[in-house]
């Protein structure tokens, strides 16, 4: 969990939760949960941004048991400065809120 006692560094692997990221390579019907095997990938492009720059994204899959959840593991760009960052995905090019997060 990224906290002020406990920030996340440049170069960390993150994993962020968000909702709504659209359909999967494994047809899931609305309601049912996202299955374990095999993992169900989300399909549409998701970006992740870190203080407005575009950082790699490692997963995209809708979370295993849950029905409208997707972890998205991306990577803090190794440039990112110490202080606040802010954070905001982007699926099918629509953006999300952003949201700050500390690093050290």
């Amino acid at each position: 969990l990224v906290t002020a006692a406990s920030p996340a560094r440049a170069g960390e692997t993150l994993i962020l939760l968000a909702k709504g990221l659209g359909p999967t390579n494994t047809s899931v019907n609305p309601g049912d949960p996202f299955p374990i095997d095999p993992l169900a990938i989300a399909t549409s492009p998701v970006e992740v941004f870190v203080n407005g720059k575009s950082s790699p994204v490692i997963n995209q899959i809708g979370e295993p048991g849950t029905t409208d959840t997707y972890r998205v593991d991306f990577r803090v760009p190794d440039d990112t400065g110490a202080g606040t960052a802010t954070v905001q995905i982007s699926a099918a090019w629509v953006k999300g809120a952003a949201v700050l997060i500390a690093v050290r």
